[in-house]
C-alpha cells in the first residue's frame, strides 16, 4: 500500500522528495479549525476505510448535496459544507492514491494554512511533519505528518478554478 501512496503522489516518497519541516504545536481558530474537526471526523475517525468515510459524509448533517461516480473499481464522492468547507473521497483512481479530503475554500495564504494545518496534526500525534515537494494538483507542495498506517498531507491546489483552495488529504 505504501507504494500504490508513493506512486500515486508522483514518487514523492520513492523519490525522495520529502524533507524535514520544523513541526511545532499549531492552534488553529475559526475555518482551519473547524475544518481540522472535520477532518478528524470524516477522514481519520473510520480507520482508513474511505467506504465508511462516505456513509459517514452521506449521513451527516454537516455535509449534503452528494455527488460523484460509482463505476466499476472507481467511486468518487463528492460533498458540500459549510462556510466553504468541502469534502471529498477518491477510491480506485490510477493517477492518485485512494485518499479522503477536506476541502478549505478562500483559504488565503494557502502555504500558510497548509503548514498551520500540518503542523497541527504533527503536535496532536506526536510526529513530525515534513515538506513535501511539488506533485499532481499540488504545484507549490505542501506539509505530510505520517498518520497510522498512512500520511496526511495539507496542500494547496493550484491546478483549481479559483485560488485560495487546500486540501487536507488522508492517505490510508
Amino acid at each position: 500500500m505504501m507504494q500504490k501512496i508513493a506512486l500515486g503522489l508522483a514518487g514523492l516518497v520513492l523519490a525522495g522528495t520529502i524533507s524535514s519541516a520544523n513541526a511545532g504545536p499549531a492552534d488553529l481558530n475559526g475555518r482551519p479549525a473547524q475544518a481540522a474537526s472535520y477532518f478528524e471526523q470524516y477522514c481519520l475517525a473510520n480507520g482508513g476505510n474511505l467506504t465508511k468515510a462516505i456513509a459517514a459524509l452521506a449521513g451527516s448533517k454537516t455535509f449534503g448535496n452528494q455527488s460523484g461516480t460509482n463505476a466499476g473499481s472507481i467511486t468518487y464522492a463528492s460533498f458540500t459544507g459549510p462556510d466553504g468547507i468541502n469534502a471529498s473521497v477518491k477510491i480506485g483512481f490510477s493517477s492518485i492514491a485512494d485518499h479522503c479530503s477536506i476541502i478549505v475554500m478562500g483559504s488565503g495564504d494557502g502555504m500558510a494554512l497548509s503548514k498551520a494545518l500540518a503542523d497541527h496534526f504533527a503536535a496532536k500525534t506526536g510526529a513530525n511533519a515534513s515538506s513535501v515537494k511539488p506533485f499532481a494538483d499540488y504545484g507549490e507542495g505542501g506539509y505530510a505528518v505520517p498518520y497510522e498506517s498512512g500520511q496526511i498531507i495539507a496542500a494547496p491546489m493550484t491546478t483549481g478554478i479559483q485560488p485560495g483552495i487546500v486540501h487536507i488529504n488522508f492517505f490510508p
